[in-house]
């Protein structure tokens, strides 16, 4: 993934989101909805979730772009729902920028997309400017803020840091503990199972999916366009293999 986007591999990205398990939405101040004791709003977010998932089933920017698009106005959609429980009669209320973008950092976390990374610097990289305006360009703007928010946070082993949570240091230090412990076991349950059914076509062949960087210029993508070849995943596979990949440094 370019270092131009993100600090993270799509590996320590996806560790993040599995030791970030514990966030509840008081953790991210999202005033209208509660912690999910029981399940009610992971179901709440049902829509949302199975959509960020799903954005791996589209090829072009302009369908992943769209799946984005679904996941935010899912979000708005699970939040007015929230707002207006049982407010029969009165004016409907709209959710706020303040609830949308943590309720997003959420629905990342809950959903925990494997290639998240990747389709972001897809879409960055492939889609048309015009792909970029409007409700979707603002949807994946959101989705964007919500991942810096996840790579930036500064978690250590002894819980020092709260910087964006509302969370205390030994509540924190309890539950990245217990996070981490999970991970291992689950590690180590996983050990030697095959991880076929996640090879990304843009990746195979490469060895480290976390060192992938796309080798494709915007002069190759403008040009496939004028020639009018459709310009999706299986076209940026064909044309990145045409191209030598350099070994990780």
């Amino acid at each position: 993934v370019s270092d131009a986007l993100f600090t993270m591999t799509p590996q320590q990205f996806e560790n993040r989101l599995e030791e970030l398990q514990f966030v509840q939405p008081s953790h991210l101040e999202i005033a209208c909805l509660h912690d999910d004791d029981d399940g009610a709003i992971t179901e709440l977010l049902a829509s949302p979730i199975k959509d960020l998932i799903s954005m791996d089933a589209y090829y072009s920017p302009y369908e992943k772009l769209q799946s984005i698009l679904s996941v935010y106005q899912g979000v708005n959609a699970s939040l007015s729902s929230a707002l207006n429980k049982g407010n029969s009669g009165n004016a409907s209320v709209l959710p706020s920028a303040d609830d949308v973008l943590p309720t997003m950092i959420l629905i990342c976390i809950k959903a925990k997309p494997r290639t998240l990374l990747q389709n972001l610097v897809f879409i960055e990289q492939f889609a048309l400017p015009e792909y970029l305006r409007g409700e979707a360009g603002y949807a994946y703007t959101n989705l964007y803020g919500a991942v810096q928010f996840l790579q930036d946070l500064k978690l250590d082993d002894d819980g020092h840091s709260t910087d964006g949570l509302s969370i205390s240091r030994e509540e924190l230090k309890k539950n990245l503990a217990n996070s981490r412990k999970r991970m291992e076991s689950d590690t180590a349950g996983n050990a030697g199972q095959s991880t076929k059914e996640h090879r990304n076509p843009l990746v195979e062949g490469t060895g480290r999916a976390a060192d992938f960087e796309f080798k494709i210029s915007a002069q190759d993508v403008h040009a496939a366009h004028a020639r009018g070849e459709t310009v999706d995943i299986d076209w940026a596979a064909a044309q990145q293999k045409r191209q030598p990949q350099e070994p990780p440094t």
